[in-house]
């Protein structure tokens, strides 16, 4: 029997310990979840309303901070260094701040990017709390003295908790909000990381330039690059736009830029990759080579055109004979006689192929005897064809090409003209005929 309450006794022992095992668990647990425990507690109906104003008021904010810090590559207020430009289609000053610059890496870590998104949220707290009037029947008291603004930017989200004492009194009931959660979806961490990624790749590469190897960076994470491109006596400048090619993210934009500083002319000139290029015969052709350097001169090895040696400047107009892809190597030099190239693929495009009239040898004819022939011509496009003459002795049909009239004795003799046929995507083909004029056939 005592051995059985012995039994009983270790049995009651051990549950306790596991009670204050579990409790003390569950304990920890809720104080490490406590923000998302807080976030799920709803407030009675009648308070709710103001919580809800505030945090929708303080997303609204958060979007367009967003924006700003974005464009501004990560800063929402000024940088230590930046570059101030404009742009000819733009009115205003642009910034960028510099991620590289004289060859030392500077960018905003992502601490100090949270924290400009945090500096922004708390000057909004002012906009959104100033003057709460939607609700007249409420006495609400905000202390944004003693307000604070704690920022996580996450892979696919930004999310604030801002603290922010607020007492809200309905008739002889008090309530006190001190917490507020706000959360926006936003791709901004993957510009972020993808601009950290090409400034550390092109920190390590040093001076030479590879666009191409920084693009595909950008392009294994789904985002399109843009650049521009500023030069000075000693240094030249970089901008980059990162933009996310998902339609369904938001529409940010992410800028930065590179500054390097030219030393001992030991950079080599660059030239901006260019894409394949296309053009259509008879029309206008113009293209500027974008490349950096000192005192650049530009060469080609194509007879399509030749181009600008101080601009880089491409124009032409290009030729039926012209048509086809033809593969043209752009040279640049230096003042210091430095070189470097970029091999681009130009396709010549035209409206389908020309049509094609058979020369049928000499015709005759005779004085006061009708005189017809028919101009023998094809379209290898199958299009329809009209017809030109250049004679002043007879009007070809525009449509058919049938030639007809009844030659005059004052018309004796040996004539040329000329017959055209034209399709109708503007292609031709011109042939000479010989029309021999003789005498009434006896």
């Amino acid at each position: 029997m005592k051995h059985k309450k012995a039994q009983i006794a270790i049995f009651v022992l051990m549950g306790l310990i596991l009670l204050i095992a579990f409790s003390f668990f569950f304990y920890i647990r809720s104080e490490n979840i406590s923000p998302e425990i807080e976030k799920a507690t709803e407030l009675s109906f009648e308070f709710s309303p103001v919580k809800n104003y505030i945090e929708t008021c303080l997303e609204n904010e958060l979007d367009e901070i967003l924006h700003t810090i974005s464009v501004q590559g990560g800063y929402l207020y000024n940088p230590k260094r930046e570059l101030m430009y404009n742009l000819n289609a733009l009115n205003e000053t642009l910034q960028a701040p510099y991620y590289i610059y004289d060859n030392q890496f500077i960018a905003i870590s992502l601490e100090d990017l949270e924290n400009e998104i945090s500096s922004g949220l708390k000057y909004s707290i002012y906009i959104c709390t100033e003057n709460i009037t939607v609700f007249p029947y409420m006495d609400i008291q905000v202390s944004n003295g003693n307000s604070g603004v704690q920022t996580i930017v996450n892979k696919d989200s930004v999310n604030a908790l801002i603290t922010l004492p607020t007492t809200v009194k309905i008739d002889n009931t008090i309530k006190n909000i001190d917490k507020f959660r706000i959360s926006k979806n936003s791709n901004l961490y993957k510009l972020y990381e993808t601009a950290i990624n090409i400034s550390k790749e092109q920190y390590q590469i040093g001076k030479k330039i590879c666009l191409t190897c920084l693009a595909e960076i950008a392009n294994k994470r789904n985002i399109s690059i843009n650049t521009q491109e500023f030069e000075d006596e000693d240094s030249y400048i970089i901008v980059y736009y990162l933009e996310n090619l998902d339609p369904n993210d938001e529409n940010l934009i992410f800028q930065f830029a590179h500054k390097f500083r030219f030393e001992n002319s030991s950079i080599l000139p660059t030239i901006k990759e260019i894409d394949e290029l296309e053009t259509v015969i008879g029309y206008g052709f113009s293209y500027s080579i974008n490349a950096i350097g000192n005192d650049l001169i530009f060469f080609d090895d194509t007879d399509l055109f030749n181009i600008d040696n101080k601009s880089g400047l491409i124009e032409f107009t290009p030729k039926y004979d012209d048509l086809g892809k033809h593969l043209i190597t752009i040279t640049v030099k230096d003042k210091d006689n430095k070189t470097n190239e970029e091999v681009f693929r130009l396709n010549i495009k035209g409206f389908g192929y020309k049509p094609t009239i058979e020369y049928p040898g000499y015709l005759e004819a005779y004085v006061e005897k009708f005189f017809s022939y028919k101009v023998d011509a094809s379209s290898p496009d199958d299009n329809e064809l009209f017809f030109i003459d250049d004679s002043d002795l007879f009007n070809i049909d525009i449509k058919s090409g049938f030639i007809s009239f009844i030659p005059q004795a004052s018309q004796i003799g040996v004539h040329n003209f000329n017959i055209t046929a034209i399709d109708e995507n503007g292609n031709y083909d011109l042939k000479e005929f010989t029309l021999i004029i003789n005498d009434q056939d006896v």
